[in-house]
């Protein structure tokens, strides 16, 4: 489910947390449907999971919910201030 959801990050820095669920479901195999009861469940601990352990961020204030990958962001940023 990890690298499910950092699959996401592939096509947009940015992901909104309502498109997770297509992106899982389209990723998943039928077998993979059948083993989770929940994929929304699993999805959710995961994503939380994956927030306290600084892999993505909620974007503060974005409506809809929008998350990106602390990583990147970063990498990103010390950049752009080493560039100025």
């Amino acid at each position: 489910m990890k690298s499910v959801l950092l699959d996401a990050f592939e096509l947009d820095p940015f992901v909104r947390l309502v498109d997770f669920p297509n992106h899982v479901r389209a990723s998943l195999s039928p077998e993979d449907f059948e083993n989770l009861d929940s994929i929304n469940w699993y999805m959710t601990t995961v994503k939380l999971d994956m927030e306290t352990h600084p892999i993505m961020e909620q974007i503060p204030g974005a409506k809809p919910q929008t998350l990106r990958l602390w990583v990147k962001w970063m990498y990103i940023s010390l950049i752009s201030r080493e560039v100025s």
